[in-house]
Parts: structure tokens; C-alpha cells; sequence
């Protein structure tokens, strides 16, 4: 939100969002450490039963960049730079086109398509 050409950042005051964003950041983090697998996955959809998805994905967001940030301090010395050479051109791709699509899809697909993702990896590990 912006006033008077200044963001402004609002806090959430729905106690539901806390209820739901607590384990879903726990449980992405646990996943993201390697203990949980892909039980990360779960995290955006958790919240975006309370919140948009877009907002959702915002609050997990500066999460994930420290977290990778740490992850990078550790290991970038057994990183095979030639295959993170290879996959970035990519990876900058999908960033690109994820926010394409995330400006102009709506509220109302993209939880439908977070819905249908879910449903489609809860039946692939089945």
C-alpha cells in the first residue's frame, strides 16, 4: 500500500493467519532443512487458506532468501559451479515468467491452481 508516493506496510491482525502461518513457516523450514522433504510444499497452501496467495508467497518470501543466504555461506565451497552455470539461464527464466503470470492471473485462479498443484502432488506420492 502506498501513501503519498511511501510504502506502508501493514501488519496482519487476523489472529487465524498467526494460527496457520507459525506451522507453515516450522514446517517449510523443517523442509527446507533437509528433514522434511518436500513437506515444504505444504506451506503456501496453508496460508493461502487465510490470506491471498500472493501475500502469502510475499511473507514466506524473506524467509527463504535468508535461509538461502545461510545455505549459500555453508556450501559454497562444494558447489559445482559448471551445473550452476548451466541451470541459472533457467532459473532466471522461471523467475521471469512466474511473475509475469503472477501479475496478471487472478486471486481466484491462482488458488485455484495451488488447490489443483496440491491435489496433484498429494496423489503422485501416493
Amino acid at each position: 500500500m502506498k501513501l503519498f508516493g511511501k510504502a506502508i506496510f501493514m501488519l496482519i491482525s487476523d489472529p487465524w493467519f498467526y494460527v496457520m502461518a507459525v506451522p507453515a513457516v516450522l514446517i517449510y523450514g523443517i523442509g527446507k532443512g533437509g528433514l522434511g522433504g518436500a513437506l515444504g510444499i505444504v506451506a503456501v497452501p496453508l496460508m493461502a487458506l487465510i490470506i491471498s496467495p500472493t501475500q502469502a508467497a510475499a511473507v514466506l518470501l524473506p524467509i527463504l532468501v535468508v535461509m538461502d543466504i545461510f545455505a549459500v555461506k555453508q556450501h559454497y565451497r562444494n558447489a559445482d559451479y559448471f551445473h550452476v552455470k548451466r541451470m541459472l539461464p533457467g532459473g532466471l527464466l522461471g523467475i521471469f515468467l512466474a511473475g509475469m503470470f503472477l501479475s496478471v492471473t487472478p486471486e481466484s485462479g491462482l488458488k485455484l491452481l495451488i488447490g489443483g498443484l496440491s491435489l496433484a502432488f498429494c496423489f503422485s506420492i501416493c
